[in-house]
């Protein structure tokens, strides 16, 4: 049908995102008073954020695992062509099973009550094994059998963390927090997009997925670092709420 014709259906699933925004009964909701536009706001929401280690933590992670390990619009289209030797179906294949293990993630992440930095650096662990398992899938069906791993572990890493941050946030913080977020997993693309281009073209794309599992893994030591003597070794996450996620 040509490439025109999957842009023009991306555009019209947004019609159910609207139509799911319009249902929202806003009686429900529990609005907090705006926070006025004021001189050094920004400042005042790093300063917050980095002496609270359940948002500081999480956004360190986010920023490594965003900048080495978001990045499958450029490794798996390489370990497609150069390592599979196939075609945009193959690609396909490969994307869309990423893409299905993350409805499976989320329907996961949905139902869990449990988050907090424990829960996010488990998460980070568990998303460092599932990359691994791509980089060294040795036929194309065991690689997009650990595709649909990834893309259940990395919602369930997105989950984890962006609950995390909005549930230890003050309300009138909570709104730079987020946006901390964002850019941690938005912002980094730009900065790895080329160091995962150029480990793909100088070795091949499977190290640069490797480079993705390590960061995972430093992550997970990140995390992990940060934790209570007594959490290293029992559960202490504090209850989710679905809307933070």
């Amino acid at each position: 049908m040509g490439l025109g014709w999957c842009f023009i259906g991306n555009a019209a699933s947004f019609l159910f995102v609207i139509a799911s925004l319009l249902l929202l009964d806003g009686r429900q909701l529990h609005p907090v008073p705006p926070v006025h536009r004021a001189a050094g706001q920004l400042r005042a929401g790093l300063r917050y954020a980095a002496k609270i280690p359940a948002i500081a933590r999480p956004l360190l992670m986010m920023a490594v695992v965003g900048t080495f390990t978001f990045e499958f619009e450029v490794s798996l289209p390489l370990l497609a062509r150069d390592t599979f030797h196939g075609t945009n179906t193959t690609y396909s294949w490969l994307i869309g099973a990423l893409g299905a293990g993350a409805v499976v993630g989320g329907l996961y992440a949905a139902r869990t009550q449990r988050t907090g930095l424990r829960r996010l650096t488990w998460a980070a662990a568990g998303y460092a094994v599932a990359v691994g398992l791509v980089a060294a899938a040795p036929t194309l069906p065991a690689a997009v059998a650990a595709c649909a791993i990834t893309g259940a572990a990395s919602v369930v890493f997105l989950t984890a963390g962006n609950s995390t941050i909005q549930l230890a946030a003050d309300p009138s913080y909570r709104g730079r927090v987020t946006a901390l977020w964002s850019l941690a997993l938005v912002g980094s693309t730009p900065i790895g997009s080329p160091i995962i281009g150029a480990v793909s073209q100088v070795s091949s794309p499977r190290w640069a997925l490797a480079l993705g599992a390590v960061a995972c893994c430093v992550a997970a030591v990140i995390g992990y670092q940060a934790l209570p003597p007594r959490s290293k070794a029992a559960p202490n996450d504090v209850k989710s709420v679905s809307a933070a996620s």
